[in-house]
């Protein structure tokens, strides 16, 4: 009887919580980081890079952000700082090795919330295919600023790709 009671309020619970997606997840490319030392695995950003981040903040000025979420590299961090600065949030770091469980953790905790995502050429692909976005875009290496904006109508994701600070 109790695993029959506790079967009910989890499909209650998840019902609900499907109802309620967030009203907007986006994805980003991290921007241009500095290439000047190749040993470096963790770079700062470019001045080209720090030009593309303001942008980014310009670009949401007047949009409510209500989470940031960045992996822990400098050039992620540095991507969404001008960002955060702006809408008052600290990023929070996201392991991007598991991006069904990423995916997971945006869909159910950020209900009808605006959320940010930074990433980088290999793992927003992996993301936008956990989110339900269809097949993976391919993202060069050498490409910054990439924007996959998800919204969900009728709770199904609805993809819109761009660029940012363009």
């Amino acid at each position: 009887m109790k695993t029959l009671l506790a079967l009910a309020l989890a499909a209650a619970f998840g019902t609900a919580q499907a109802a309620c997606p967030p009203a907007a997840i986006h994805v980003l490319r991290h921007a241009e980081k500095d290439l000047s030392n190749p040993a470096d695995k963790n770079p700062p950003l470019s001045p080209a890079g720090q030009a593309r981040a303001q942008k980014l903040a310009d670009a949401f000025r007047g949009v409510r952000v209500d989470a940031i979420y960045t992996t822990d590299f400098r050039r992620t961090r540095a991507t969404v700082a001008p960002l955060a600065s702006q809408a008052r949030l600290a990023p929070a770091i996201y392991d991007p090795r598991d991006p069904k469980v990423f995916a997971g953790k945006l869909r159910h905790e950020h209900c009808g919330q605006t959320v940010v995502v930074a990433g980088h050429s290999n793992t927003v692909p992996a993301l936008l295919t956990a989110l339900g976005a269809g097949p993976r875009p391919e993202i060069p290496e050498s490409r910054y600023g990439d924007r996959y904006s998800l919204r969900f109508p009728d709770g199904k994701p609805a993809l819109e790709a761009g660029r940012y600070g363009d």
